[in-house]
């Protein structure tokens, strides 16, 4: 079965090892509907590649405002917010 669809990412945490995120997922039928992390300038130097992608600095809000179909949570759960998003997911 081949997939055929496109499937709208969010990406918690841009910078690091989002990064490479950011430079594998483009042409794998994916599109990140939505960036988000704490440090503007990561976050706007992502958002230059995606300009259709909404920026967002607190994930909490980037999961009420986005219609994502997936989450990518790139950041260490020492920072808390792996943690969180799960139990906002769960």
């Amino acid at each position: 079965m081949v997939f055929a669809q496109t499937l709208n990412l969010a990406l918690v945490g841009v910078g690091g090892r989002g990064e490479w995120f950011v430079g594998a997922l483009p042409g794998m039928r994916t599109r990140f509907a939505a960036l988000c992390d704490t440090h503007a300038y990561r976050l706007n130097r992502a958002g230059e590649k995606f300009p259709e992608a909404k920026r967002y600095r607190d994930f909490r809000r980037m999961l009420d405002e986005t219609d994502a179909s997936g989450i990518l949570c790139s950041i260490l759960n020492r920072r808390g917010a792996g943690g969180s998003v799960g139990r906002v997911l769960g």
